[in-house]
């Protein structure tokens, strides 16, 4: 940008300048998403704090210790909900630094939460769901092999020929049944 404008200025300088500029005033957020992340992963984790209504990052604090949120949750009276996750850092930092502030799941741990309850609801009522559905042969868990399949009672497959000297026995030669059809397909 500085070649554009017609200024001669190192990198290190325009780094330098843009780093002196004073942090934008952003209002508090009244929704706040607190949440860890990995510098290096299994070895230094750190908080995350989100506007929820805006979801724009709003800190990143060092660590993951409880008294981290707790400090910066004080100093920000008007929040007034905070979305976690089930960490007990997390539940005492916000309960300690917002006890005003209403806590609630995070939307990814409320719909895991479902998928398990159903998992389990539906694993211990198997037999009860099982009296209700009519017996049914049981299908094969997959798929037979497409050379094995056998064609299905009242579909037309077409009437294949004998294969030819270049194709493969699994791959059938088809021809159309009218001349019309005929003249239509190209052979090659």
């Amino acid at each position: 940008m500085a070649r554009v404008f017609g200024v001669s200025v190192s990198r290190s300088t325009l780094l330098r300048l843009v780093d002196a500029l004073p942090e934008p005033e952003t209002p508090s957020p009244r929704v706040v998403g607190v949440d860890e992340y990995a510098t290096r992963k299994g070895r230094h984790y750190g908080t995350v704090l989100v506007d929820v209504e805006t979801r724009r990052p709003v800190d990143l604090l060092p660590d993951r210790e409880a008294s981290s949120p707790v400090n910066w949750l004080a100093q920000r009276p008007g929040i007034e909900i905070v979305c976690r996750d089930r960490a007990p850092f997390f539940a005492e930092g916000a309960s300690v630094g917002a006890p005003q502030a209403i806590q609630v799941a995070d939307r990814w741990r409320l719909w895991h939460n479902l998928g398990e309850a159903a998992e389990r609801a539906v694993a211990r009522h198997r037999e009860c769901l099982r009296v209700l559905v009519p017996n049914r042969p049981r299908r094969p868990l997959r798929a037979p092999h497409p050379r094995n399949r056998q064609p299905r009672p009242g579909r037309a497959t077409g009437s294949p020929t004998a294969s030819g000297p270049g194709t493969p026995p699994s791959m059938p030669s088809w021809k159309p049944a009218t001349a019309a059809a005929r003249s239509a397909v190209s052979y090659t």
